[in-house]
Formats: C-alpha cells, structure tokens, sequence
C-alpha cells in the first residue's frame, strides 16, 4: 500500500498563489496576442496578405455561401494587382486617370466580395500599394499626401491618408515646462484621447501638422500631437 505526505496549509497555500501567477500570466500573454493582432489588422496599417472573414448572421450562424466567391476573389486580385501596376508607371508620383479608375476598380471588385457575406482587407491591401507614393487613401478617394493640404485635419484622418497609426506627442507637466516628444501609435487609450484633434497645417520648419495645448487631467499634463 502507498503512503502520501499530507499536505501542509503553507505548501498548499504556495501552490494556489502559483496557480492563480500562472493564470494571471496566461491571461496578461492572450490580451498581448489580441492586442497585437487587433493592431495588425487596423485598416490604416499597409498589408499585402489578403484575408478574408466570414461574417457570421447572428440570427441562424451560419457561414455565407461560397457561390461566386472565387469568381469575384479572382477578380479582386486581377483589380489589384492592374491598380498596383498603374502606380508602378506613374512611379507613385502621380494620380492619373488610368490610376484612378483601376483605384475604383478595386472598390467595386472588393464590394462584390462583400455582398457575398465575406469581409476583405481591401483598405490595408490599397494602403500597402501606397506605402511608398505620393497620394494616398481619403475615405474612398486618393488625395496626395504632402501637396494642396488642408489647413486643418483630425490627427486620425491624416494618418489614415499617411497609411500608417504612428505619430508625435509632445507632453509637459507645467506651462513653463518645455515637455518631451515621443512617437506614438494611435491605438487604444491614445487613440480615444487623439483621434479626433484637429491639427493645424504648418507652413515652417518640423513636422507638417501640429495641434493646439491639450489637458489629460488624468495623467496630470497637457500635450500636443504633431504629424508627418
């Protein structure tokens, strides 16, 4: 017969607190992993993967029907690669008309897809076309990126237009402080306190946007945000 070793108050004590570590470390790496998946997949970020995903009906969850889908998928992928070599020629420099309408080729071909129940990363696959050009994405249009601005532009939409979430924070403790800068993502609590000031287009030196003084009573000092 066997004997076990009855176990103590303290050691059975140190084996929950391991456990509940473990749990808790689990759960902190998982929120990490959604994090950084929720950000990869944010439409303003270039991607050249093309994904799609199902859009689940609530009501029967069910999948959409794969009728058609690799007809107008194939289509997609003909519209964005004739979009890609339209903006290789021009070299980036420019929006003709040839860019233009193979640009509203990949929105109607990708609005196809999406009628069938399947949504399309078509905005970060149009964003990763862009990366390196002069123009860029403006709710459903190109504008270009460095010429004929607005004076005033939300902190979001102009990173929406750059393709990117990266950009400037300026904060400072007092009035009288001269603060420190440090790049940001607009993502999560930034993106909430952020997205929506409206930046001021500068005509001098530094960074081509920049906002007024803003106060974040929460962290007890105000900042400024600046872009590209």
């Amino acid at each position: 017969m066997t004997s076990t070793t009855p176990m103590t108050d303290d050691l059975h004590a140190q084996r929950l607190h391991h456990i509940a570590s473990r749990t808790f470390r689990e759960a902190d790496g998982k929120a990490s992993i959604r994090h950084a998946l929720d950000l990869a997949n944010h439409p303003s970020m270039p991607n050249r993967a093309i994904n799609l995903m199902p859009e689940i009906f609530q009501a029967s969850m069910t999948w959409p029907s794969t009728d058609m889908l690799c007809e107008r998928h194939r289509d997609y992928l003909e519209s964005l690669r004739v979009f890609d070599a339209a903006v290789r020629k021009e070299r980036g420099l420019e929006i003709t008309d040839e860019v233009r309408a193979a640009f509203e080729t990949v929105l109607f071909t990708s609005r196809a897809v999406e009628a069938l129940g399947w949504a399309i990363n078509s905005r970060q696959n149009l964003h990763s076309v862009l990366i390196d050009a002069e123009f860029g994405l403006s709710g459903d249009a190109l504008e270009c990126r460095y010429s004929n601005l607005p004076d005033h532009i939300t902190l979001e939409k102009r990173l929406d237009l750059l393709g990117g979430l990266t950009f400037y924070k300026l904060s400072r403790k007092s009035r009288a402080g001269k603060g420190t800068l440090h790049p940001k993502v607009l993502w999560g609590d930034e993106a909430k306190i952020c997205s929506e000031i409206v930046m001021t287009k500068n005509d001098g030196a530094g960074r081509r946007y920049a906002s007024d003084w803003h106060d974040d009573d929460i962290q007890g000092h105000s900042f400024k945000v600046f872009s590209d």
